[in-house]
Formats: C-alpha cells, structure tokens, sequence
C-alpha cells in the first residue's frame, strides 16, 4: 500500500475506493467578496459542492492550521450537493464506508453539525445515510448512522459519542460497516466502536443532500461555528493500517498530535 506518490506528495486516491476529496489548500472557488462558493471535489467524480447565497458564503482562512488554510463557518454559511444539481450517486446501497474529516469548534457552547449527508428534510428532522456532530453539549464527537432510512421512529438510528469538547484542530475518522453492523469511531486516532441492530446489509438508497457546515440543507440548524480543513470519503471500509496511515500523515501535515 503505497501512501506517497513517487513526488513524496500524498494523495487520497492511493486508497482505493476514494469517492470524495475535498481539501481547503486546493480546488476553492471565490465570490466577489473573496469567500467561498465551491470547493471543487479532487476525487474525479465531480461532486463539488457549492453555495449560491452570496451572505452564506464561507469565509476563506489563511494559515489556520499549521501554515495551512481552513474555511471558516459562523453558524449560518453552508456549502451542499443537492441532488439534481451535481452527481449524488455516493453511498447508496454500499456494505461500507469511510469518511475521515479534520475540523474543530469556536464556540464551544453549541452543538454543530461539520458533516451531514442525508435522504430527504423537512425542516424537521433529517433522514440520514450519516452525520458528524461536534457537540460540546453532549461531551464531544458525535457519530450517527441511519441504515434503514428511518431516524426519528426508533428502529434504525444509532450514535457513539467519545471525547471533549473539540475546540482544537482533530481529525475525525468513522467506519461504517453495514454487513457488521458497527460504526468505529476515532479521534485522533484514538478508536471507539459500537454495534448495532439492522435490518439490511447495505446503506440506504437515493441520497439527496450533501451538507458541509450544518445539518440541514435548507435551514442552518446545528450549524458549525468553527473550521474544516478536510473531508473525504470512501464506498468502503477502509482498514486499520490505512487509517492508521490517514492519520499519521495528516497529524503530520496539521501539526496534531495522533496515538496510533
């Protein structure tokens, strides 16, 4: 398994499987205001998401994290991939997925949503394929999954809540095993897992929305108020050596500390 590139650059797509890469030192684009309006997807596929509200823009942050740039959420500016608009053929009906996102809190007292990918809204409640919550009020890093499309009624939902409050640069990593089933959960490396009962073996069909910086598509509820570096994500649970590797070089590169 080979994780740098004969230039010494590292790059997702060694790992096989890659479906989504979004990193904030490239593929940004500008408003007329100098804030962001896409972040371009550097997996190949095309699934860039993009904000069309000039006021929701995120702010472009220089030097945030170790000489490296993040973009920065207020609690109200999102960026999204609804479906119609751009290739949403992403985690449907897979036995598995990985998502590995390194972002962090300012506001310590909310619960936010850095990461959201969903069926369907209805400025109530979401139905989820998975969500990342930052959630200082419910002491720390939450990670849910909703296999069977039906969040809300009892049947299907789970969640893993680990750590403290993340107020510092972390690098979230969650594995979703449908096959298992389990979702593991690590932070900073650290790994946290837990099952579940289901009644399929693959993740949900038909996802609608892809959400970064809120849980909502069209409402900021549990907006983010704080930063992203990176997302990316895998059709496949990756293993633990790869994820080991993961976050070994991008501890390196954000200057966080990692156990592995």
């Amino acid at each position: 398994m080979a994780l740098i590139s004969s230039t010494g650059r590292f790059s997702p797509l060694h790992l096989n499987g890659c479906a989504w890469w979004l990193e904030a030192d490239r593929g940004i684009g500008f408003d007329g205001n100098g804030n962001v309006n896409s972040w371009g997807d550097q997996s190949g596929n095309g699934r860039t998401v993009t904000q069309r509200a000039l006021a929701n823009n995120p702010v472009y942050t220089t030097n945030a994290v170790n000489g490296y740039p993040a973009l920065t959420f207020d609690g109200t500016r999102v960026l999204n991939l609804i479906s119609g608009t751009g290739p949403l053929n992403f985690m449907n009906n897979k036995s598995g997925g990985t998502f590995i996102i390194v972002t962090w809190s300012t506001n310590a007292s909310a619960t936010q949503v850095p990461l959201s990918l969903s069926l369907s809204n209805d400025n109530a409640r979401v139905v989820s394929c998975l969500n990342f919550w930052v959630s200082p009020g419910w002491g720390g890093v939450r990670l849910d999954a909703d296999p069977g499309g039906t969040w809300g009624s009892g049947t299907a939902f789970v969640g893993l809540t680990i750590g403290s409050a993340v107020t510092n640069p972390t690098i979230l990593t969650g594995v979703y095993n449908y096959t298992t089933p389990s979702i593991d959960l690590y932070v900073n490396g650290t790994k946290t897992s837990y099952a579940w009962q289901t009644q399929g073996n693959t993740s949900v069909s038909n996802l609608a929305y892809i959400i970064v910086g809120c849980l909502y598509h069209d409402t900021t509820a549990s907006g983010l108020v704080g930063r992203i570096a990176l997302i990316c994500g895998w059709e496949r649970c990756l293993s633990y050596p790869e994820i080991q590797k993961l976050h070994q070089f991008y501890g390196q590169k954000y200057n966080i500390a990692v156990t592995l």
